[in-house]
């Protein structure tokens, strides 16, 4: 079995009532050469069209069926999860990609486990949300950005919404979004907002989780990082010995951040043999998945055959291409 953990649709039923305009959102939506677009604040645009490659079920599983992908977990793209604008208009465009999600899986439910959309700006809101795609609408989680509005997610203010986590036993992937550190000053060009910001907000997303203490405080959860987890885990050695060095002799509440690595996953998507060898390595197969970032650019077309090109081992190739992600969505696998 293939799974794809990190792939991104917009549901028919969002870009209806983004279109009739019985959904507001933020930015403006603009008609480009008949084909309607959302121009967000910071720039991004979106496409929105029922005949999409993000949108329309028939090419998103020819595309599945091509690269060999049996199942995959759809979210929105990461500019389009709202956690910017107001909390009662987040929770509501949250239901509505939610519940697009969820007429999705229902046309095709041995193909897709869609990820919830969540409006994080409020955590009690936010964990509602969550309670209602998990019993009412069967996901097995959320996608939800590596900050929200720039605020660490290891924030007291959202110590509710991983306590919901928790106790629903919810897979939680997380992407960086746009504004992402630094993204204002020094990476403004060259798109090194992307190729730098992003994998350094995954990596400030862990470090929050870790040093804030909310793996401590929650237990054992299962948070997966886009990207190969961004910069995190190449790094990761300098945060046990900064942890020895600096933290502890302070007496700081948490253990070593390695005492954690049960809660870290990560996706495959390195863009790098070696790289991705190397987060096998750190993470274990057992904690590692296939993603594309399906439609994106800066994603991969074929999961399987780029983690299958960096990895010979057959028990290893079989974790990474789709046991480790079936334990963490829910599904059975045979054996």
């Amino acid at each position: 079995m293939r799974i794809d953990v990190h792939w991104h649709q917009v549901p028919a039923k969002f870009v209806d009532s983004v279109l009739d305009g019985s959904l507001p959102i933020a930015g403006t939506v603009e008609v480009d050469g008949g084909t309607a677009k959302v121009v967000l604040e910071n720039g991004f645009s979106y496409k929105l069209s029922r005949s999409s490659k993000s949108t329309d079920l028939a090419q998103v599983v020819a595309h599945m069926d091509e690269v060999g992908l049996d199942v995959v977990a759809p979210s929105i793209s990461p500019p389009m999860m709202h956690h910017s604008v107001d909390p009662v208009s987040a929770a509501q465009i949250s239901r509505v990609i939610n519940d697009g999600f969820a007429e999705v899986a229902e046309e095709y439910p041995a193909r897709f486990r869609p990820l919830a959309n969540l409006p994080m700006q409020d955590s009690a809101a936010a964990s509602e949300e969550l309670r209602r795609a998990i019993g009412d609408l069967g996901f097995p989680g959320a996608a939800i950005s590596t900050h929200v509005n720039g605020r660490n997610l290891g924030d007291d203010d959202f110590r509710p919404f991983w306590r919901t986590v928790a106790e629903l036993d919810a897979f939680i992937f997380l992407h960086p979004t746009p504004p992402s550190l630094g993204s204002k000053d020094r990476l403004n060009r060259h798109g090194m907002a992307n190729f730098v910001g992003l994998p350094v907000d995954s990596a400030a997303a862990c470090a929050s989780l870790i040093f804030d203490g909310v793996y401590e405080e929650v237990g054992t959860i299962k948070t997966c990082f886009a990207h190969g987890g961004g910069a995190f885990p190449y790094i990761f050695g300098r945060w046990d010995h900064g942890y020895g060095a600096r933290l502890e002799p302070k007496g700081h509440p948490t253990k070593i951040p390695s005492a954690y690595l049960d809660s870290i996953y990560a996706d495959s998507l390195t863009h790098s043999d070696a790289s991705l060898r190397f987060l096998v390595e750190v993470l274990g197969p057992d904690h590692v998945c296939l993603g594309s970032d399906y439609p994106a650019d800066m994603g991969v077309a074929d999961p399987g055959a780029a983690m299958e090109r960096a990895i010979s081992d057959p028990e290893v190739r079989e974790q990474v291409g789709g046991t480790t992600a079936a334990k963490l969505l829910g599904l059975e696998v045979a054996v």
